[in-house]
């Protein structure tokens, strides 16, 4: 043997070694991999898709998605949570609703009411909670409600009645540009003569539309407004 062939045989058996320990792993075999979901635990959970057994709900769940239905049942910042029993429910003008609770622990009952398209619970299922406990968020101030407009002693409105305790005010009416045509009560202001602004919200009729701009007589009350903002209904 050749001196060139000593040489170049113990090279070509070094080339070939470094192509086979730089050659790519062969991909494993489809059936040697772990199926979707196969790693399931005691309970069924599948930890590697974030499941956990829960003991308080008896179900499996992701911590995360369970964090966020949390928090999204907290109430705003002005907002009051309660619970209790639905007494009933009547539909206004549309999409307006009235709804009476009853809380069993204060032996009381308040009437709320709510704008159906906001709450979240769909218009069909509302008659079926009836009788059953609900959680709510809502707001609740003091606002005054129209009773009568008079302008040179003629009411402007439709429902005028007397009550109790009743206040009054004189001022220049404004915001009643033109009647209400939607289902939700239009707004109007008056200002009384040393500049202060009471805003009221109603349905605005022609009369009272037709007497924007001038001086007015007001005979109102102050009210509690109690507005459901959420309506959650309960898993029991």
């Amino acid at each position: 043997m050749s001196l060139k062939s000593t040489v170049l045989l113990p090279l070509l058996s070094l080339f070939a070694a470094m192509m086979i320990a730089c050659a790519p792993a062969e991909p494993e075999l489809a059936e040697n991999l772990p199926l979707p979901g196969s790693d399931r635990d005691e309970h069924g959970c599948i930890p590697s898709a974030g499941y956990v057994w829960s003991e308080e709900k008896q179900k499996c769940v992701r911590p995360w998605e369970e964090e966020a239905e949390l928090n999204a049942d907290e109430p705003g910042e002005e907002e009051i949570r309660e619970y209790g029993r639905v007494v009933s429910f009547e539909d206004g003008i549309y999409p307006i609703f009235n709804i009476t609770l009853e809380f069993p622990e204060r032996g009381m009952r308040q009437s709320f009411f709510f704008n159906v398209m906001e709450v979240g619970v769909e218009e069909s299922i509302l008659a079926g909670l009836v009788d059953q406990f609900i959680t709510i968020h809502y707001t609740s101030e003091m606002e005054p409600a129209l009773i009568d407009m008079l302008l040179d002693g003629v009411s402007l409105v439709d429902d005028a009645f007397e009550v109790d305790d009743a206040k009054t005010m004189t001022g220049v009416l404004s915001g009643a540009d033109a009647p209400t045509m939607s289902d939700l009560p239009g707004s109007f202001l008056i200002k009384e003569a040393d500049g202060s602004e009471t805003r009221f919200e109603y349905y605005i009729p022609d009369a009272m539309a037709a007497a924007n701009g001038k001086t007015v007589n007001i005979t109102y009350v102050s009210q509690t407004r109690n507005e459901i903002i959420r309506i959650i209904p309960s898993d029991d």
